[in-house]
């Protein structure tokens, strides 16, 4: 997630798997699935708002715009039923179709 953050829809070629997602909402779905607990964490602090997922905050930047930038990710993720949202709304799990999704992906 260095440099410019990039929104290009990108289609896989995976049965029922014609979802429009942007380059950073893939990227964050992919760290969900190699994190031990398949979970995205966001984080408010005074430090800015962090997304932890395998380990690491992918929000490496705290910038308003990159906040954004993963929030909208977080949202694609979770309304094409990638992710699922906990009650306390902090914490995404990846659902088998997020699994799938990334399975699908051309390698």
């Amino acid at each position: 997630m260095e440099g410019e953050l990039v929104h290009k829809p990108i289609r896989t070629e995976g049965e029922k798997m014609h979802l429009d997602l942007d380059e950073l909402a893939i990227a964050l779905l992919e760290q969900a699935t190699l994190d031990p607990n398949g979970v995205i964490m966001k984080t408010l602090t005074f430090g800015g708002t962090g997304f932890t997922t395998n380990g690491k905050d992918q929000n490496t930047e705290h910038t308003p715009r990159s906040t954004a930038a993963l929030e909208e990710a977080l949202h694609q993720l979770w309304k094409n039923n990638l992710v699922s949202r906990s009650q306390s709304a902090d914490i995404y799990t990846v659902t088998k179709l997020g699994f799938d999704y990334i399975e699908a992906l051309p390698k």
